[in-house]
């Protein structure tokens, strides 16, 4: 059952296959807002460590 969960989850353009990167995003656009949460996320990573080196 795991292994048709996985497969079906591999699909081209499931929700899955985008998070994971195996589909391509067609704009930059759709680049750009997928790239947003991981931007946000690294930075508040580094003002913390920054925060926390004083």
């Amino acid at each position: 059952m795991k292994k048709y969960l996985l497969e079906r989850g591999l699909r081209p353009r499931s929700n899955f296959a985008k998070a994971v990167g195996i589909e391509k995003p067609r704009t930059l656009d759709e680049l750009l807002l997928e790239a947003q949460a991981y931007m946000q996320y690294e930075e508040v990573e580094v003002a913390d460590a920054i925060r926390h080196a004083r």
